[in-house]
């Protein structure tokens, strides 16, 4: 039995997965994913656009996260990351678990929070209107000199990076990442880039 299921965010019933004409639906395919992924590491699932890969996705990286807590208890490091290559998906994704769906894991009674990032480019620089955070002052150079080019920059890094960085940095905020722990450097900001990233990290 899968240990995650898909809600109705409206109604709380589970979602019914979409059936194909090889007999497999969606949460099967997950559980393949799931299986295939421990025994090698990489899998492909092709398959075209528009038939629910990404909630096949969601379902087969909810349920590793499960298995992980469940064998290893990864000191609260329940998370995943899923990367898409076009906006639309993001989007998708953004809207589908903001407004449809929920993930929900059957053990532990608790609901997973999906949050959705863009790139730079989606963005405003907060101080120079005119332009997108990726062309901003802060995109450029050394993390020092960027941290120093810019009040709003609170970047994401690594407990290696921060512990360079640690005598230089006045504020920075731990959270648990798939890499261990990690730290956001600064306080609060008014970038729309990293304040969605604040958000979708810490939050």
């Amino acid at each position: 039995m899968f240990q995650v299921i898909l809600l109705d965010r409206k109604t709380g019933q589970q979602v019914q997965p979409r059936s194909y004409p090889n007999g497999l639906d969606q949460y099967k395919i997950a559980k393949d994913i799931v299986e295939y992924a421990g025994q090698y590491g990489t899998v492909i699932v092709p398959m075209g656009a528009g038939t629910g890969k990404t909630i096949m996705t969601i379902l087969a990286l909810g349920e590793l996260i499960e298995l992980d807590t469940v064998r290893n208890a990864l000191d609260g490091r329940h998370r995943a990351v899923l990367i898409e290559p076009i906006n639309a998906i993001g989007e998708q994704v953004r809207n589908d678990f903001t407004h449809k769906f929920v993930l929900v894991s059957r053990s532990r009674k608790l609901a997973y929070r999906v949050a959705t990032i863009f790139g730079k480019n989606r963005y405003q620089c907060a101080i120079d209107p005119t332009i997108t955070a990726d062309r901003a002052k802060c995109s450029v150079c050394t993390l020092l000199r960027r941290l120093k080019s810019c009040p709003h920059f609170t970047p994401a890094v690594t407990s290696e990076i921060y512990g360079r960085f640690q005598s230089r940095v006045s504020v920075a905020t731990s959270y648990q990442c798939v890499a261990g722990t990690c730290y956001i450097l600064g306080g609060t900001t008014q970038c729309p880039y990293y304040a969605a990233l604040q958000e979708a990290y810490i939050s």
